[in-house]
């Protein structure tokens, strides 16, 4: 085997367990990344004896860790996305964006439906209100459609207002857009925007760090920013 087939082996076996611990209460993104270091592998870390995650987690995280390997079938979770048609792509996958990965607190993993490209390194977000003024529309539509035109991959956040006009402008345009969403891409918010959702995952990536079976909440919208930008 050629060490890069091993290499794409091994990072597909260790997805599981990536999934696992996204969803284990106070495990977050830096305690991942020590768990990682620490062990080698996800899978390892997953697979430790009590004392020896001790070393890395505080006696809450440690609990919830237990209690939920003990709950969570990885086997049947890792079926479940892929009959969802969901891609989990994870901080260590090639299929990670670049920029994202050199961001600030960038999460762990992404659930994505739908294809990056290398064409996406060539990227503009544009947000905004969500309640806009013809002229913020006219405008909003022609940077966006024009951006697209010229192979730029529009990036935004499926939101009413900019975010919806910036996605329509680049798909009518027949260019790439990527909607980060502030909860899960199986429950797209608004529910408006469901079609739009479909049609940017054919042409382009949607995207979140949250279980894609969550709803969007308040607090995830400032935290999915962070993923725009980057």
């Amino acid at each position: 085997m050629s060490e890069t087939n091993a290499s794409i082996t091994l990072a597909d076996r260790d997805r599981p367990f990536w999934v696992g611990f996204h969803s284990v209460p106070y495990v977050g993104p830096s305690r991942m990344r020590r768990l990682l270091g620490h062990f080698g592998s996800l899978e390892s870390a997953w697979n430790a004896q009590r004392q020896e995650l001790a070393r890395i987690l505080d006696e809450r995280g440690l609990r919830s860790l237990i209690e939920r390997r003990e709950a969570l079938d990885l086997d049947g979770r890792m079926e479940g996305l892929q009959r969802a048609n969901v891609t989990v792509v994870t901080l260590l996958d090639d299929a990670f964006p670049r920029l994202l990965r050199e961001a600030p607190a960038p999460p762990p993993i992404l659930f994505t439906r739908g294809t990056f490209s290398d064409f996406d390194e060539q990227a503009v977000a544009i947000v905004g209100t969500r309640r806009m003024t013809p002229y913020g529309r006219e405008v909003t539509a022609r940077i966006a459609g024009d951006l697209a035109r010229a192979g730029v991959t529009i990036v935004s956040g499926l939101a009413l207002g900019v975010d919806g006009v910036a996605h329509r402008a680049a798909l009518d345009a027949g260019g790439r857009t990527i909607a980060v969403l502030g909860g899960g891409i199986n429950r797209v918010y608004p529910s408006g925007h469901r079609q739009m959702a479909s049609q940017v995952s054919d042409s382009g990536v949607l995207l979140s760090e949250y279980d894609p079976d969550s709803q969007a909440d308040a607090p995830h919208f400032p935290a999915r920013n962070r993923i725009i930008s980057g």
